[in-house]
């Protein structure tokens, strides 16, 4: 499975594609090959997940990055989905 992101501060065309890892009610986390490309705290917009486009875009704030394996080559970025007031 696969989800779609985008910098807040992005063009929709700048998207890129993770590899989902979990799925819940309240957020999600993905694989990154880079343990500097998202920072605690840092906040996009989830377009789509598992080719279902979202009729609106989810915001997704970053709760934690972490080393998937011993060798620290993949890394699970923990997603919170923000909530709409």
């Amino acid at each position: 499975m696969w989800v779609k992101v985008v910098r807040k501060n992005a063009l929709p065309s700048d998207y890129k594609m993770y590899q989902l890892i979990d799925l819940s009610q309240g957020g999600i986390s993905f694989k990154s090959l880079d343990i500097n490309e998202f920072k605690r705290g840092d906040e996009f917009y989830i377009l789509e997940i598992e080719k279902k486009v979202l009729a609106e875009s989810i915001v997704g704030i970053v709760r934690y990055v972490e080393p998937i394996d011993k060798f620290g080559i993949d890394f699970k970025v923990g997603v919170e989905f923000q909530a709409k007031i």
